[in-house]
């Protein structure tokens, strides 16, 4: 039978074994949905593919119906273990947009370079008329001006 002392190191052992694991893994979620932000080799694939009538690349994308459109520093949205993450290290309003550069109100977002699937979701990868200053805690921490992000393809219109 373990003494006191004992059952007290065990318990220690045990919350310092939990809490590196539970760091390794916010990083591999945070590594996976950032990836490599700008080839697509986060969660999820690209597609390639070249300009053409079928192919939205190189079409203009424009704010949809809903009247804005989060534009955002990696494809997702903060959702499951990371969200729970992130809410204990900031306010729930901060986490809900973490990964949001910024939100277009209206007119042009930018041009479409690639297509990359996530979810379920096709997400266009975009490049904006001019670099743009970041809100979102996760966009600020990777850099302060971002030139290319990401929208879902069904919340915007191509032009």
């Amino acid at each position: 039978m373990a003494t006191s002392k004992q059952k007290l190191w065990m318990t220690i052992g045990g919350l310092a074994i939990a809490t590196t694991a539970g760091v390794i893994i916010f990083k591999a979620i945070k590594k996976r949905q950032l990836g490599d932000k700008w080839t697509g080799k986060g969660k999820g694939g690209q597609m390639g593919g070249t300009a053409g009538s079928s192919s939205p690349i190189g079409k203009t994308v424009m704010v949809g119906d809903a009247g804005y459109t989060n534009v955002r520093c990696s494809t997702g949205v903060i959702t499951g273990y990371q969200r729970w993450v992130l809410e204990r290290m900031y306010d729930s309003e901060k986490v809900i947009q973490a990964n949001r550069i910024y939100q277009a109100k209206s007119g042009t977002i930018g041009t479409v370079l690639s297509v990359v699937q996530k979810d379920g979701y096709n997400w266009y990868r975009v490049k904006f008329p001019r670099a743009v200053k970041a809100s979102g805690v996760l966009c600020i921490k990777a850099q302060a001006s971002w030139t290319m992000g990401y929208v879902r393809s069904d919340v915007v219109r191509l032009a």
